[in-house]
């Protein structure tokens, strides 16, 4: 399916409701384009992403079939009558992280619009991608090193409240919810795990791993406020790795997401979240390219995984000693590595998550 960055006209007329799912309107991670081309391409669904303009909300990234018009070229009224006629017709809407679909996101949420959006005859859902609905005082009680506890108080009092607000407009709605990552789960029981989409082509990489002499690790910092990958416990042990000729340490900041495959595809060892207690999009993408991925998922988390996850778990008082082992053992760290992109295609090439959309919309099992 062509994508478009910004239709003006969208599609959708008074015709007779088919199944069809639009999601949006982040974007989040381009995960609402990736789940949506799943659809289409797994089980043969009309689907679509909305997203924001670019440039309009820092999360908004990636390719997306429909954009809403700025509100600074397209007056609200017109943006919202815009955004009614591409949803007219069409049986389902999952809304991401419960932000406004009709009106401004800055003065109006979701729960407001489900009114009117049954009205137009769609059912709806609610998808999460992380900290728009982790819960900061039960992320800090599962683990003693959440990035929680490394953050400033302004930013985990916000998101304390930001968060509570959304579970109980979740409660109260009782729509149909789903999350990204597995340790969500833990967050919203009831949710149903909505795997994160990878290209598995774009990122395959034939590069062999870990058998140079000085391998290449690379680990892309995260940003300051709140400190989520643990860049603070992962960056010193790697430049010290690298001082003693152990490594060649990959260290890129703001690199255009386009050419992410080559530079992962053209390393040995992709470091992400060592204090999350989860793995998302980054891991995947590494594990898909067949190199070896630090990180680490709790054990609460693996337990509600149906599928072992091949992540080298280390929390951050073990990362030095694992990174070690590492370049000891490569063997056995070259196995694990091999078995990243079977996982993936099993559980993030998009099957999966096209299997979850379409019995959220009671399509036959395919």
């Amino acid at each position: 399916m062509t994508t478009s960055e910004n239709l003006a006209t969208p599609s959708g007329s008074a015709a007779a409701t088919r199944a069809s799912l639009v999601m949006g309107p982040t974007n989040t991670a381009g995960q609402g384009f990736q789940w949506t081309q799943a659809l289409t391409r797994f089980r043969g669904v009309e689907a679509i992403s909305l997203s924001g303009a670019i440039g309009q909300a820092r999360k908004i990234s990636g390719p997306a079939h429909r954009r809403v018009p700025h509100h600074r070229i397209r007056p609200l009224a017109a943006t919202a009558a815009w955004t009614k006629r591409l949803l007219r017709g069409r049986s389902h809407l999952i809304d991401e992280s419960m932000v406004a679909i009709l009106g401004d996101p800055r003065t109006t949420d979701f729960a407001a619009e489900v009114p009117q959006l049954q009205d137009m005859g769609l059912t709806l859902g609610v998808v999460f991608h992380g900290s728009d609905i982790r819960d900061p005082d039960r992320h800090m009680s599962r683990l003693p090193f959440s990035y929680f506890a490394s953050a400033s108080d302004d930013f985990v009092d916000r998101m304390r409240r930001s968060t509570a607000a959304r579970h109980a407009a979740c409660d109260a709605l009782g729509l149909p919810t789903f999350v990204s990552t597995p340790d969500l789960l833990l967050d919203v029981p009831d949710a149903t795990w909505l795997p994160v989409v990878v290209d598995t082509t774009l990122w395959a990489s034939d590069r062999p791993v870990l058998s140079a002499a000085t391998p290449r690790v690379m680990h892309i910092p995260s940003r300051r406020d709140p400190p989520i990958k643990g860049t603070a416990h992962i960056d010193p042990v790697l430049r010290r790795l690298e001082s003693e000729g152990l490594i060649e340490y990959i260290s890129p900041t703001m690199v255009p997401h386009e050419q992410m495959p080559s530079l992962v595809g053209g390393v040995d060892v992709v470091v992400d979240q060592i204090m999350s207690g989860f793995a998302g999009v980054a891991a995947a993408e590494g594990m898909a390219a067949g190199r070896l991925v630090v990180g680490y998922i709790a054990p609460d988390v693996r337990a509600v995984m149906p599928t072992a996850s091949p992540v080298v778990d280390a929390p951050p008082e073990e990362f030095e000693a694992t990174m070690r082992r590492i370049l000891a053992e490569r063997e056995t760290f070259v196995d694990i590595a091999a078995l990243g992109p079977g996982y993936v295609d099993e559980v993030h090439s998009g099957r999966l998550s096209a299997d979850v959309l379409a019995d959220f919309m009671d399509l036959p099992s395919g």
